[in-house]
């Protein structure tokens, strides 16, 4: 069972008694950070989601596409580790996904997970297919 990272949402672990720590999941027995994987510089999973490739790169973090375990394409953004490590940051990380979660509407990708205590700390997202920023603009200019 994939444990619901969300706050205050115990995993079928914890509800059979076995204690899972803050910050960490259990998927099919196993208990692991959030962010595993080979050693190779991108995780093969973060949180519940397996990785696929990595999307981009910008200031917060690296952004990658993932599958959950039904198929859906989420973006998972993961925090890169000297920010994650400041606590004045972490709490505006949590506020922000926060907020990102009040919001919804036809132009904005819906958080479908999160686990902003987490060792190293993401959002997952609703994946929308698209061309590159980088590339529109190419193509069609700025606006």
């Amino acid at each position: 069972m994939i444990a619901d990272t969300r706050a205050g949402a115990r995993s079928g672990e914890a509800r059979r008694g076995r204690r899972v720590a803050p910050g960490r999941h259990v998927a099919r027995g196993r208990e692991w950070d959030g962010v595993s994987g080979p050693t190779g510089e991108d995780p093969a999973w973060i949180g519940p989601y397996r990785i696929e490739r990595r999307l981009g790169q910008g200031g917060m973090g690296r952004v990658y596409l993932g599958r959950s375990a039904s198929g859906r394409a989420v973006a998972v953004k993961v925090v890169r580790p000297d920010l994650a490590e400041h606590a004045d940051f972490r709490g505006r990380f949590a506020r922000e996904v926060a907020a990102a979660r009040a919001v919804s509407g036809a132009f904005t990708a819906a958080v479908v997970d999160a686990a902003p205590d987490a060792p190293s700390p993401w959002p997952a997202t609703v994946y929308v297919d698209g061309m590159a920023l980088s590339d529109a603009v190419a193509r069609y200019g700025p606006w």
